[in-house]
């Protein structure tokens, strides 16, 4: 069993009394108007009131919908949750403690289902202390359900829905596997926190986790995003319980392993989600976004690792013919499904895309009228808005990666090309300067500042490009960066991108794999094979971090993360090496490594190598539908080789980020970075002539 694998028990934390009527007057800005039906609207001055019930308390002025007996979406997050524009119920959790919901009825195409929202234990207006991924928060989540299915307005079917926060709320929630639990819907997740987002290769993300954690989930209503926090009792008690003078969570479990100990540890095992996907036992539909800058993009593997029982469904047959309704006949079905594609944060309308159709076959009893259990897997390609058909090309198949992948080795030689050919020369490499993070872009600055600045030639990184493509290269899957590299210093962090050149020389970010030195080994017997038994994808225990010995060749099996993307004609694919930016989207790496010099070797000894997962797509390649970089969510960077030296390009990437950040400088390209480059190449790049 895992830690906190059952309810448990504990005090209340509302600070009230179970026979208390609540009574207060809330204005109508802080409650809004009614949304779906079931929804309350509050005029200015209007008196609002809880009463007790034998399961917590209910708006005295919100009623159920008892009319019909119906199937229930539960969304249960952190952000507004429950609690904006305002809760209609606080149900008491097995430990006392009061969790914030919202009840409404009506949702869906044809208005069949209820939904409820549930802000999570120590957020909002919910009571209890927030502590992230924890298990007691997942059996608040299976306590809210039962109740749910039990209600006289419900059909006793309730599935689960949600991107980001409220999508690995609801997978850990599912792996208590409550008995009411039917479906599950979302996408935007993570597999494992240390791996995909804390650590990724074991490179310390300073940026964006710590940011989100300090700010997101638990803030003070002060710092809130959503609007004001409804002003009734319960709420304003949890919340005065819970904030202290400078408006921090007090838990920080999660802060101490994120400083304390960078290795893989029981705690970030405990909050993975992977460690639990062997307990998803129902109908499992994962969205996923290859280019997701919050969340990372190595989620894909949850879909592979989780089983749910099979299920027989009513599946499309036939068409009966023009004008006359398909046939269908029932079926034994995996009921598991993975739709990705090139697109940010929970975008490009795949929340919605097939959400009807998914619960009406699980809640409702409903046939598959949409085909969706005729293929497992979908990877949609340059997808502007799914819900419009708006994409070039798509690939289906029932495994991931795709059963038909043809793992394609594309070696790095001694001219900086990229081909297909193993080398022939001997003793060759390519060299570069560690430690110094130029290399770098910003998601959320303003337009004239946030494209990757990527300035080439520079002795701070090495690159390999294909010549210009003869015909269209698509690739969906994990891509493998099989390096050897000598150090001259103890450790070092790469950083692996896979880029899309135009034939005018921009240069669109398609993916990247980091890895720190030290953390290069490898569980062999959980790493990722080819039919042929070529190491597609590594997985990594981050344990035991192992010393470099400065001057020996080691191999370095870097995980770049999954993607699908489409290389035109024309095009060409490139590589870069270099040390971790500072700055890569949300995501912001701290150089820990004194400057050095990494060579990279690619003779007959040494075969560096990039592995791409090739596919041939189910359709022909439309034209692309936007300007360069724009479907993957990330924009394209003009070519920079203005001959400046490494020490002005330093200077200048520093003075880049002042502008983007509003002049808050991140502090990172100080004094001693450009003093050592001075020592080491007297304020030139003669050190690799």
């Amino acid at each position: 069993m895992l830690p906190g694998d059952n309810p448990g028990t504990g005090s209340d934390a509302s600070g009230l009394s179970r026979r208390t009527v609540l009574r207060n007057a809330v204005a109508a800005s802080a409650l809004g108007t009614a949304g779906a039906a079931g929804g309350m609207g509050t005029a200015a001055g209007e008196d609002i009131e809880f009463e007790e019930t034998e399961w917590g308390y209910k708006r005295t002025d919100f009623e159920f919908d008892t009319s019909r007996e119906w199937p229930t979406i539960l969304r249960k997050e952190g952000y507004a949750g429950a609690s904006r524009p305002a809760p209609n119920a606080y149900l008491r959790m097995s430990d006392d403690v009061l969790i914030a919901l919202r009840i409404t009825y009506g949702h869906g195409p044809d208005g069949n289902y209820a939904e409820v929202t549930a802000s999570i234990r120590g957020t909002e207006c919910s009571g209890g202390n927030f502590d992230l991924y924890d298990r007691r928060h997942a059996w608040d989540g299976h306590e809210i359900i039962e109740w749910v299915a039990g209600q006289p307005w419900s059909n006793g079917k309730v599935g689960m829905r949600g991107c980001s926060f409220s999508a690995q709320t609801a997978f850990l929630v599912a792996s208590t596997q409550p008995p009411s639990l039917e479906a599950l819907f979302f996408g935007g997740l993570h597999a494992d926190i240390y791996r995909d987002l804390i650590y990724p290769g074991g490179v310390q993300n300073t940026l964006f986790p710590l940011a989100w954690y300090l700010y997101g989930p638990h803030r003070a209503p002060e710092s809130s995003w959503d609007g004001p926090i409804p002003d009734d009792e319960i709420c304003t008690r949890h919340q005065t319980n819970r904030y202290g003078a400078d408006d921090r969570p007090n838990n920080t479990e999660y802060l101490k392993n994120f400083f304390l100990d960078r290795t893989y540890n029981d705690w970030w095992a405990a909050h993975a989600a992977m460690a639990y996907a062997d307990r998803i036992e129902v109908p499992y539909y994962q969205y996923h976004m290859w280019n997701d800058q919050e969340t990372g993009p190595r989620a894909s593997v949850l879909f592979d690792a989780v089983d749910p029982e099979p299920r027989t469904v009513r599946v499309r047959k036939r068409s009966a013919g023009a004008g006359r309704p398909p046939v269908f006949e029932r079926r034994e079905v995996i009921p598991k499904k993975l739709v990705a594609s090139t697109g940010s944060h929970c975008s490009r309308g795949f929340e919605s895309h097939n959400r009807a159709a998914w619960f009406d076959i699980w809640l409702r009893d409903k046939p598959d009228s949409e085909g969706l259990f005729e293929h497992r897997v979908e990877n949609y390609f340059e997808t502007v808005d799914i819900r419009d058909g708006e994409y070039t090309t798509v690939k289906r198949g029932d495994a991931w990666p795709f059963a038909d992948t043809e793992w394609r080795d594309l070696y790095l030689r001694p001219d900086g090309a990229l081909e297909g050919t193993e080398p022939q020369a001997a003793d060759a490499s390519s060299a570069y300067l560690s430690g110094v993070p130029r290399e770098n872009w910003f998601h959320w600055a303003p337009d004239a500042t946030d494209a990757p600045r990527s300035i080439r030639g520079l002795p701070d990184s090495v690159g390999f490009e294909t010549d210009p493509l003869e015909e269209d290269v698509v690739v969906a899957g994990p891509i493998l960066a099989d390096l050897y590299a000598t150090l001259s210093g103890t450790d070092t962090e790469f950083f692996v991108s896979v880029n899309d050149v135009t034939p005018d020389g921009r240069l669109a970010y398609v993916q990247r794999g980091l890895l720190r030195a030290q953390m290069r080994a490898i569980d062999e017997d959980r790493s990722y094979y080819t039919d042929d038994g070529r190491m597609y994808q590594p997985w990594r225990p981050y344990t035991n971090p192992q010393r470099v010995d400065p001057g020996s060749t080691e191999r370095y099996r870097i995980e770049v993360f999954p993607v699908g993307h489409v290389f035109r004609a024309g095009h060409r694919i490139r590589v870069q090496i270099h040390t971790p930016p500072v700055v890569d989207a949300l995501n912001g790496y701290t150089p820990e490594r004194e400057p050095g010099v990494v060579a990279i070797h690619h003779d007959t000894t040494h075969p560096s190598l990039i592995r791409l997962p090739v596919v041939d797509p189910d359709e022909p390649v439309g034209d692309p539908p936007q300007a360069c970089g724009v479907p993957g969510g990330f924009p394209c960077s003009d070519p920079v080789t203005d001959g400046r030296t490494l020490r002005q390009s330093v200077e200048h990437a520093d003075q880049l980020d002042d502008e983007a950040l509003d002049g808050h400088d991140l502090d990172v390209f100080g004094e001693s970075v450009v003093d050592r480059l001075d020592t080491d190449t007297g304020g030139t790049t003669t050190l690799f002539d």
